[in-house]
C-alpha cells in the first residue's frame, strides 16, 4: 500500500540539557576569500537597495543566475528558482500543518505596539515565510538575510531585507531576535555546527529558533540508504543524481552532512532548554498509483513533482560546474524524470525538523554589588607599622568598555583585523566640539553611614529614606524679597527693649509658647515693603568670538628659524612667509587653512604635516576628492619619504595600512569614523586637499574628527576663507 509518510516515532521528542559555557567562535568563519567590507550590519540599512544596479549581484553561468557573493553556495538565484521556492513553500505548510510551529505564536503574540518582537530568517530565498511573519504580525520587526536582496513588490513596511551571507558570522545580531528561522540552507553553510552556536546568540531568553533540513541523500522504501558510488551511471536514476549532487556541493565548501549530525548539535548546546524533532519522509518518487488515494495526496504528489523536476533544473550549474560533460547531465535528468512518471522505484529523501526553545537563566543573574567600604590598616613610622584600623570607602575600577558601546578614546582596543577599516557594529569616537558628560567610574555611589550601614540616598536625591519618629534636620529658612535683593543686606538696626519684669508661672508658660512663635517671624517691618513692578533683567550681550583669524603673509616672518630651530623636515629652498607662518602653527599645534593660488606651494604644508606626525610616532591621513588623485600622492609622497612610511586605501586597493601618513578618499575616512576605526587614535593630522569640494562628506568628516585631531585644509578657490574657517572652527 502506498502512503505518504510524514511524522516518525521522534516526534515530539523534548529533552532538558544543564547549563555550562558556550561553544566559543572559532575563526575560521572568514578562512575563505569574501570582502568583509560588503556585509551589512543591523540595524542598519541593506547594502543593497532595489534602486541600486541589480544586475551587478548576479553572474551567469549554463544560462542561470548565480549570486555574485559567495562561492559556495551554487544554486540558482533567478525568476524561475524564486517561483520554485514559492511553490516549495506551499507544499511545506501542507506537509508540516501549518505556516509556523507550535509555540512561536505564543511568543509572537503579544504583538503589540510599543513592545516589538523580532523574527529572523536566514537564507529567505523568495521570502515567502517571513512576509507571512511579517503581515500576520504587523506590529514585529521583520528581518530578511540571503544572498541576494528581495525584489517583492508587496514587501510588507515592517520588513527588513539584507544582503549577508551569514558565513562571516552573526555576532551583529546578537540578543536581538525572538524567533530565528532557517530552512534547506546547507548546501550554502561551510560550519553548521559553528551556525548553531551563533544563533543561540542570536536568540533573546525565551526565543525560539526553527530549522528545517535534508541530508542530499536517497532511501528506499524501507527507509534504508542508497549507496551509491559517483564513478557510474545507471538507475536508480534519482538516487544517482542525488549522489551526484551530494559531491558537487561538498566540492564547493557546503555541509551536505549537517542534517545527520544536527540533532548532536543541538542537544549539546547549552543555551537550548528544549527540543522537538520530527523527521519527514518525502516520496520524491512515489509507488505505483492506488485507487485510494485521497484529493489532499494526489495534491501534494503533484506539488511534489513540480518542486523536484525544477530542482533537477537548479541543480544543473552545479553538476556541469564539477566537470561532468553536458552530454551525461542530459542523459541523467531525462532518466530522472522518466522514472518520476513511471513510479516503479519509490525513492524517499528524509527531511529533518527541528523546533528549540532558548533558556538563558545564566545571563538573568547579577553580580553582587561592590562592598561600599573595607577596611585599612593605620600605618605609623617610617617602618610602616600597624597601629589600628579604619572604614574607608572602596575605590574599585570598572572594566574597560568595548567600542560596542562607548565612544570614548580610552575604550579597550577592537579585534586587529578591524584596527584600520574599523567593524559595523562599533560606535563612533566622541567627536571634537561636544562637551563629553563627565562620569566618574572610579568611585562607589554616595554611602551614608546611618541607619546600620545601609544605603540610604538614592543617585540624583539629596536625602534618604525619612521615617517616622526620625529627627528632621533643621532646614533654613529663605527669605524671599519681591525684587530679588537679600534682604539681610538691608536690615536696619533696632533698638532693644527694656526687660519687663517677672511673670508668674502660668502667663510665663504661654507667653514662652508665643514667644516660641515670635521668634519665626522677622523683627524688622522692612520686608513689608509695597510690592512694586517687577524689574525686566537686563539681557546680556554675548560677545562674537572668533573661531579662526587671519595671518598677514605680506609681513616677513624674520624670526622663524629662532621659533621653529629644528624643523621636521627640511627643504632646499627657503620658504615663502605664508609657507613658513603655515609651519610655525603647525608646530604649535593649531589647525590650518591655506588658501593659495595653484602652484603656490600649499603641497609643502601638507609634507611638513606628515613629517611632523612621523617625528611625533603619529599618524597624518591625507584625503583627497578623487581616487585619482590619491593615487597621484601615493606616487609624490613615496618619492619625498621612504615607501614604508607611505600607504594608500581605497575601496579595491589597500597599500601599508601600517603606515605613519595614509593617502585616501575622503568616504573612506567617514567611513572609518563612523565605523569607531582604532587607527583614528593615531592620527594626529588630517589634510583636506581640494576642500572647495566640500559637501555632506567634507561636513561629516569635519564633525565627526575627535578633539584630538587637527586640521588642514588646502585649497585655490576658496574666495571667503574667513567665513570657511570660523564654520570649521
Amino acid at each position: 500500500m502506498n502512503t505518504m509518510e510524514f511524522d516518525s516515532d521522534n516526534e515530539s521528542d523534548v529533552f532538558s540539557m544543564a547549563s555550562a559555557a558556550p561553544y566559543s567562535v572559532s575563526g575560521s568563519m572568514t578562512s575563505y576569500d569574501v570582502d568583509l567590507s560588503m556585509r551589512s550590519a543591523s540595524p542598519a540599512p541593506s547594502v543593497v537597495s532595489i534602486t541600486d544596479s541589480v544586475q551587478s549581484l548576479y553572474r551567469q553561468e549554463h544560462g542561470r543566475n548565480l549570486n555574485n557573493y559567495s562561492n559556495v553556495y551554487h544554486l540558482p538565484a533567478d525568476e524561475e528558482e524564486l517561483d520554485r521556492l514559492d511553490k516549495q513553500h506551499t507544499m511545506f505548510v501542507d506537509m508540516m500543518g501549518g505556516k509556523y510551529v507550535p509555540g512561536m505564536e505564543a511568543i509572537m503574540g503579544d504583538d503589540v505596539p510599543g513592545e516589538t518582537k523580532a523574527c529572523l530568517d536566514l537564507g529567505c530565498g523568495s521570502g515567502s515565510w517571513i512576509m507571512d511573519v511579517a503581515r500576520d504580525f504587523p506590529n514585529c520587526s521583520a528581518v530578511a538575510v540571503d544572498l541576494v536582496p528581495m525584489q517583492s513588490t508587496s514587501m510588507p513596511p515592517n520588513l527588513r531585507s539584507e544582503v549577508d551571507d551569514i558565513n562571516l558570522g552573526l555576532e551583529h545580531f546578537y540578543g536581538d531576535f525572538n524567533v530565528v528561522h532557517a530552512r534547506l540552507i546547507s548546501s550554502g553553510i561551510k560550519d553548521y555546527h559553528l551556525l548553531v552556536d551563533q544563533i543561540s546568540r542570536v536568540l533573546r531568553p525565551g526565543g525560539l529558533i526553527d530549522i528545517s533540513e535534508f541530508d542530499f541523500h536517497m532511501y528506499d522504501k524501507d527507509h534504508r540508504r542508497i549507496e551509491l558510488g559517483t564513478h557510474e551511471i545507471g538507475p536508480p536514476w534519482w538516487a544517482r543524481w542525488m549522489t551526484l549532487l551530494n559531491a558537487a556541493i561538498r566540492a564547493k565548501g557546503g555541509d551536505v552532512d549537517a542534517a545527520t549530525h544536527l540533532y548532536d548539535w543541538v542537544s549539546s548546546n547549552p543555551l537550548f532548554e528544549g527540543a522537538i524533532y520530527r523527521e519527514f519522509w518525502l516520496p520524491v518518487v512515489p509507488g505505483p498509483r492506488e485507487a485510494n488515494e485521497t484529493e489532499f495526496q494526489r495534491r501534494f504528489y503533484t506539488k511534489l513533482r513540480e518542486d523536484v523536476t525544477s530542482f533537477v533544473r537548479s541543480g544543473r550549474p552545479l553538476l556541469l560546474g564539477s566537470g561532468l560533460s553536458e552530454d551525461l547531465i542530459n542523459d541523467l535528468e531525462k532518466n530522472a524524470v522518466a522514472e518520476l512518471e513511471r513510479r516503479e522505484s519509490p525513492q524517499y529523501t528524509r527531511l529533518q525538523h527541528w523546533e528549540h526553545k532558548i533558556s538563558a537563566p545564566d545571563l538573568l543573574r547579577s553580580e553582587p554589588a561592590p562592598p561600599p567600604t573595607t577596611v585599612a590598616f593605620v600605618r605609623a613610622g617610617l617602618d610602616g607599622r600597624v597601629t589600628g584600623y579604619t572604614e574607608v570607602e572602596t575605590v574599585y575600577l570598572m572594566p574597560l568598555p568595548n567600542g560596542l558601546t562607548s565612544t570614548s578614546l580610552n575604550r579597550a582596543p577592537g579585534p586587529g583585523k578591524n584596527f584600520v577599516r574599523g567593524k559595523s557594529g562599533f560606535v563612533p569616537f566622541w567627536p571634537g566640539g561636544l562637551d563629553p558628560d563627565s562620569v566618574d567610574s572610579n568611585k562607589c555611589p554616595k554611602f551614608v553611614k546611618d541607619l546600620k550601614g545601609l544605603r540610604t540616598v538614592a543617585p540624583g536625591l539629596s536625602r534618604g529614606l525619612r521615617l517616622p519618629g526620625d529627627p528632621v534636620e533643621d532646614e533654613e529658612l529663605v527669605v524671599i524679597s519681591n525684587d530679588g535683593v537679600d534682604a539681610s543686606e538691608e536690615q536696619e538696626d533696632e533698638e532693644i527693649p527694656p526687660p519687663e519684669p517677672p511673670l508668674d508661672e502660668d502667663q510665663g508658660s504661654s507667653l514662652d509658647q508665643r514667644k516660641d512663635v515670635d521668634d519665626l517671624l522677622p523683627a524688622s517691618r522692612s520686608n513689608l515693603r509695597p510690592v512694586g513692578p517687577p524689574r525686566k533683567k537686563k539681557r546680556q550681550i554675548v560677545q562674537k568670538r572668533d573661531w579662526a583669524h587671519v595671518i598677514d603673509v605680506n609681513t616677513p616672518l624674520h624670526n622663524f628659524h629662532e621659533l621653529v630651530p629644528e624643523m621636521a623636515h627640511n627643504y632646499p629652498f627657503e620658504l615663502d612667509t605664508f609657507q613658513k607662518q603655515a609651519v610655525y602653527h603647525l608646530e604649535m599645534g593649531d589647525s590650518v587653512f591655506v588658501a593659495a593660488h595653484t602652484s603656490a606651494g600649499k603641497t609643502v604644508v601638507a609634507e611638513y604635516a606628515i613629517a611632523l606626525a612621523e617625528k611625533h610616532m603619529t599618524r597624518a591621513i591625507y584625503t583627497s576628492p578623487i581616487k585619482a588623485l590619491s593615487n597621484q600622492k601615493f606616487r609624490d609622497f613615496k618619492q619625498t619619504f621612504s615607501s614604508s612610511s607611505v600607504g594608500i586605501l581605497t575601496g579595491d586597493v589597500q597599500i601599508n595600512p601600517e603606515a605613519s601618513c595614509l593617502i585616501m578618499t575622503t568616504e573612506i575616512l567617514r567611513s572609518m569614523l563612523y565605523k569607531g576605526a582604532d587607527l583614528i587614535r593615531d592620527v594626529e593630522f588630517v589634510i583636506f586637499d581640494e576642500v572647495h569640494y566640500r559637501g555632506v562628506v567634507w561636513e561629516e568628516v569635519i564633525i565627526m574628527l575627535p578633539d584630538h585631531v587637527n586640521i588642514i585644509l588646502l585649497s585655490a578657490t576658496v574666495p571667503n576663507t574667513k567665513e570657511f574657517a570660523d564654520w570649521v572652527g
